[in-house]
């Protein structure tokens, strides 16, 4: 959201002078979601110097109450003497951590960083620069981010088999999800289907390029299996970066490490505007929440959103991905709220998303509510989940490169090819564990009814 039909802007340090024709101008100047938007005209005088002081004012301070924004995916080559003036425009963009991707495919690394790990932090006041990867990536099973790794893993050995790179990444302390699935790109999907129920996948990006796509997300958490959300804003394919931005909660004093532990945790929640919150018996996003047939769970959800940048439309309340409560803003308010009483017959996830009139988006980490042994899953939905993930693990029997799907085609094709050659065989032998986890699923399932 920008607050002008002139949506071409500039970073400025806090400090800007310009010489300019005289006449009358708009002045501009925006914070991210955080900060009120500020507008004003200028007035250029022939031989005068005309001087503006701004203050930027807050309309809200998410770190106030443990909450530091992030961006899971910018790419930029950086070597040293670039690392100011990066965190400078992510300070402009009101972004504490910026996870700076290398991007890889089959044959090559791009926007390389001078080096992984603590040494190729970058830290100015509470804002970190943080390497990670975006690799491997094909068309063929989705491209995939690992963050807050000590060091890349390009074995061309096992380039395909994601689930063995993850548990490599993890083995580093990093973690590792999957990009684009906004939008359902590069067959993530098919991807998806099979390193979740490997327990490979601690994250996915399920807000981007100004869209919010919960199908592969609202899947999987169904299925009973913890995902955390993310968002970035894939700089600079996509869009400027802290466009779409991820919310962590952190506990104490606010580091690096901190974020990406409240990450793992999946106290998240993914945003290009609406701020949120959500409590369940007291417990907040990603707590889990131990209860007893029977017992009243009472809710409260709400949402506020920064009227400079667009009005706020309505709040749902979700449980297993159906709306069971909602609001609509009548009068035009800032903020809105849920306040929703459930009775536990069951375990269950409950989350809340928000939307803007025009493009603003949210959606929050759930809450998990577990009754008995069966964890939050969704019996009900179960078979026909597992049934659509059992036809995507199908296609990995005769799948093929499709060149004209991979991005770099101009030296992918040749070695992608001899890649899936080499390495077919193990990866259905992982695809035989995806369906095993599947098949004992709808067992229990069964046992269950």
């Amino acid at each position: 959201p920008w607050p002008h039909d002139n949506r071409h802007v500039f970073y400025v340090d806090g400090d800007y002078t310009a010489r300019l024709p005289v006449g009358t101008y708009r002045l501009v100047l925006s914070k991210g979601p955080e900060f009120r938007v500020h507008q004003q005209d200028i007035v250029i005088t022939s031989g005068a110097e005309t001087a503006v002081d701004v203050e930027l004012a807050r309309w809200s301070s998410m770190p106030a109450s443990g909450w530091y924004s992030g961006d899971d995916h910018v790419h930029m080559q950086r070597n040293r003497t670039d690392d100011h003036p990066i965190v400078t425009l992510m300070q402009a963009e009101d972004i504490h951590l910026t996870n700076m991707l290398q991007m890889g495919n089959p044959a090559s690394p791009y926007f390389e960083q001078y080096a992984m790990g603590a040494d190729g932090r970058h830290v100015a006041g509470e804002n970190y620069l943080v390497p990670g990867v975006e690799d491997p990536r094909t068309a063929l099973r989705g491209h995939t981010i690992s963050l807050n790794i000590d060091e890349v893993i390009r074995d061309k050995d096992s380039y395909l088999l994601y689930d063995q790179v993850f548990a490599r990444y993890r083995a580093q302390g990093g973690m590792s999800g999957f990009a684009h699935v906004a939008g359902d790109w590069f067959n993530v999907g098919r991807g998806l289907a099979l390193d979740v129920p490997l327990g490979s996948v601690d994250f996915i990006e399920v807000l981007q390029d100004g869209e919010l796509d919960t199908r592969h997300w609202y899947d999987i958490l169904n299925l009973g299996f913890n995902v955390a959300p993310s968002a970035g804003s894939d700089f600079p394919y996509l869009n400027q970066p802290g466009a779409e931005r991820v919310y962590v909660h952190v506990d104490g004093a606010f580091t690096a490490d901190a974020w990406f532990d409240g990450l793992k945790r999946g106290e998240s929640f993914v945003t290009n505007g609406p701020m949120l919150e959500l409590s369940a018996n007291g417990a907040g996003i990603g707590a889990t929440l131990d209860a007893e047939p029977g017992d009243t769970i009472e809710i409260t959800a709400y949402a506020g959103l920064n009227p400079d940048h667009e009005m706020l439309d309505r709040l749902e309340l979700v449980v297993h991905g159906d709306v069971v409560a909602s609001v609509s803003n009548e009068n035009n308010s800032e903020s809105l709220l849920i306040r929703h009483t459930l009775t536990a017959d069951r375990g269950v996830w409950l989350a809340v998303r928000a939307y803007g009139r025009t493009q603003s988006l949210a959606h929050s980490a759930p809450v998990f509510v577990v009754t008995d042994e069966r964890g939050f899953r969704n019996d009900e939905k179960i078979p026909d989940i597992v049934a659509r993930m059992l036809a995507r693990l199908d296609e990995f029997e005769s799948m093929q490169v499709d060149v004209g799907s991979e991005l770099e085609v101009w030296e992918v094709g040749e070695t992608l090819e001899a890649m899936l050659g080499a390495q077919h065989e193990s990866i259905m032998q992982s695809v035989a564990t995806a369906r095993g986890v599947y098949r004992r699923l709808l067992d229990d399932v069964a046992s269950w009814h």
